[in-house]
């Protein structure tokens, strides 16, 4: 029970991140032309519009793949550094299933859906560093 308190945990915690994230690489990368006097930098309806779609986007694909992953280490149990990567990759392999499926054209569209993969790595990895006791930092 414990174990999904933590990955729920980090679900909640890394909506906001993944928005403001978002809402930043948006401002500074995709629309830096439009940085001048009337432009807000920070949106904060957009970040909270992106954190409630990474609620859902997290619990529908992001717990299926924490508990697949954590199943996949359990069964092999490396070593400290190798479970890393394995999460890497799969989070990675899961994020890129999940952006042919939407089947858009614009490479660009890539980056909304990896950073908030990588967002909720990061968040999970501290987040169970922090609070599961068997369990170690990367």
């Amino acid at each position: 029970m414990k174990h999904l308190l933590i990955i729920i945990l980090a679900i909640l915690i890394s909506g906001p991140i993944a928005g403001i994230l978002l809402v930043m690489c948006d401002s500074i990368f995709i629309h830096s032309h439009f940085l001048g006097e009337d432009y807000n930098f920070y949106r904060v309806d957009v970040a909270l519009i992106y954190a409630m779609f990474f609620y859902i986007y997290y619990f529908i694909c992001g717990l299926p793949t924490t508990l697949l992953t954590d199943l996949i280490i359990k069964l092999f149990s490396p070593r400290r550094k190798t479970i890393f990567w394995i999460s890497f990759i799969i989070y990675t392999l899961a994020g890129l299933v999940l952006w042919r499926g939407f089947n858009v054209q614009d490479p660009l569209f890539i980056s909304f859906i990896l950073i908030p993969v990588y967002t909720y790595l990061i968040v999970l990895i501290k987040v169970r560093a922090k609070y599961d006791g068997k369990r170690s930092s990367f």
